[in-house]
């Protein structure tokens, strides 16, 4: 669960202070691979709004990572604050399979805005256990999270025990998407929590706590402002396909 949890989470927010570098201590710490098979099908997001979001973990106590996830149809964007201080933002082009990355601050550029353009990675997860053994349970409990009703699931992994508050009111789940988007194979069994996911407590077999709550949620279209490079100089690394991966 931890490994699949954090795929996904640090595939978003990888960027914080040097893309490369960050990209590959992620993935060589939880076994993930990019593999350089074509890209997955496109498959268009079914939610259209903006969701924020808040990040914390036990393990680093005084970090808090706040994301604003904003949903078009074939487009989807990332913007990451840490601490409020250190921001970046991500663009996925799910039709075209590419992803361009922006920070904000400490480029060559003259005003420090600068970008790289990748293709979505195909990732592969090693979850290193046997997705039989993973046990998923939609309890009967239920609380009010913004204004939804949520259903309270837990999901008892070799790794330790999640606890996650779904609402079925959308019916869009964004690991699924994304991990659809960057042809994970790992997530058969995040693949059943059906809904949308407005607050996660993860603990792992450390007794490290991760929480991840839902702050606000907007459904209105974003403004297309979010989804643009303009003012970024961007180097396009888009047919580099050893780029990203660590090793290589």
């Amino acid at each position: 669960m931890k490994k699949v949890f954090f795929s996904f989470i640090a595939t978003l927010g990888l960027t914080y202070a040097g893309f490369a570098q960050n990209l590959q201590d992620i993935l060589q710490k939880n076994n993930i691979r990019i593999e350089e098979s074509g890209p997955a099908e496109p498959q268009p997001n079914s939610f259209t709004g903006t969701v924020t979001l808040q990040l914390q973990t036990s393990e680093k106590p005084g970090e808090q990572i706040q994301m604003t996830m904003r949903f078009k149809k074939w487009q989807t964007t990332v913007e990451t604050t840490l601490d409020q201080t250190q921001s970046s933002r991500m663009i996925f082009d799910h039709q075209n399979h590419k992803m361009t990355v922006l920070l904000d601050g400490g480029g060559k550029g003259k005003s420090g805005k600068t970008g790289i353009v990748t293709k979505i990675p195909n990732l592969s997860v090693d979850a290193g256990q046997d997705n039989n053994a993973v046990k998923i349970e939609k309890t009967s409990e239920k609380k009010n999270i913004l204004g939804y009703e949520c259903t309270k699931w837990i999901i008892t992994t070799d790794d330790g025990v999640a606890e996650t508050w779904v609402t079925d009111a959308i019916r869009f789940n964004p690991f699924k998407a994304m991990g659809a988007s960057m042809k994970n194979r790992s997530n058969q069994y995040i693949d059943q929590v059906d809904g949308f996911a407005m607050e996660t407590v993860f603990v792992d077999n450390r007794n490290y706590t991760t929480t991840m709550k839902v702050t606000a949620i907007d459904t209105k279209e974003p403004d297309a402002v979010h989804f643009s490079t303009d003012g970024y100089q961007l180097m396009d690394m888009s047919n580099n396909v050893n780029f990203m991966n660590p090793g290589r």
